[in-house]
């Protein structure tokens, strides 16, 4: 009979070791619509990171991906690949990977985010180590090396008119700093960001009943946002986390329906959370009117 302590004890110990290192810390959630061309890179940058935790990776192809198209997965990583059965929007698709989620933390990311080496380790230190922060955001870049606005202060009548998808913002270049937030230098608290890169616990995610599934492309993020602020929980922004966005790689294919949507989310969005006698009077035809107008100058844009 072994000695108490002796080697039974420690296999035991090894056993519940290799247990642990065997659940992911973090759950990667990835939309994947027509995005097998950056994927690749995507889940390369996520295999070369420096975190020293495991990580599981849920693919939600939206729609399912043909035969001869296939990803290349890393060795090193833990993937699952979720199909859709019809297609659905980016939060239904999100709900959906983040209910095969079996990691403490989540991380909404984008197919088109090639991230920094150290980008996963930075959100998760930053939501483990500084208190007072709940949900983390990183800092993206374009293709060209400048930085791309993520954070803004939630959409009010008086600022949404001149934010940078707006038609003012479009033809006189009006500045959207009442909207669109600068690029910090240090961990700052944000009221609202981009879901391209976010992390979170499982656990917060589930207290606000994930994304709501009827808004179809564009600003689920910002509803979420509102019902974090809501729940008096708080937004970082964490510049040390970084990463190259190819922004607008999957609903680049819908140059013109993305207007739509973009418009029909606003409408929805200050219906929910702002519903009063002035956003049913005045903002349903300035939407029309701004909608119809950006058609235009996107279809002239395209004949240039």
């Amino acid at each position: 009979m072994a000695a108490p302590g002796g080697p039974q004890r420690e296999v035991v110990a090894e056993t519940v070791r290799d247990f642990l290192n065997r659940q992911p810390q973090v759950s990667i959630i990835i939309v994947n619509h027509r995005s097998e061309k950056v994927l690749p890179d995507c889940l390369q940058a996520i295999a070369a990171g420096d975190y020293d935790f495991a990580v599981e990776i849920i693919i939600i192809n939206n729609p399912p991906i043909e035969t001869d198209q296939a990803i290349e997965i890393p060795g090193k990583l833990t993937i699952k690949q979720i199909d859709t059965t019809s297609r659905v929007g980016f939060g239904a698709a999100s709900n959906l990977g983040v209910s095969h989620a079996e990691g403490e933390f989540i991380l909404l990311l984008n197919p088109d985010v090639i991230l920094d080496s150290s980008a996963i380790r930075e959100l998760y230190t930053a939501l483990t180590e500084k208190a007072g922060m709940d949900i983390a955001v990183g800092r993206l870049i374009g293709p060209d090396g400048q930085f791309q606005a993520s954070c803004r202060r939630f959409p009010t009548l008086s600022n949404l008119f001149l934010s940078r998808g707006s038609l003012l913002h479009r033809l006189f270049h009006t500045g959207d700093r009442s909207y669109t937030l600068p690029d910090y230098t240090e961990v700052t608290k944000v009221e609202a960001a981009a879901a391209a890169m976010m992390m979170m616990p499982r656990a917060i995610f589930d207290k606000l009943n994930g994304f709501d599934e009827s808004f179809f492309l564009y600003m689920e993020d910002t509803d979420l946002c509102y019902r974090v602020a809501q729940k008096r929980f708080n937004i970082g922004y964490v510049p040390q986390a970084g990463g190259k966005h190819y922004w607008g790689f999957s609903t680049g294919h819908y140059r013109f329906r993305r207007i739509i949507w973009h418009h029909r989310s606003l409408w929805r969005y200050f219906v929910k959370h702002h519903r009063s006698l002035p956003v049913l009077i005045c903002l349903g035809p300035l939407l029309l009117v701004n909608c119809f107008l950006s058609l235009v100058a996107e279809l002239v844009t395209l004949r240039k």
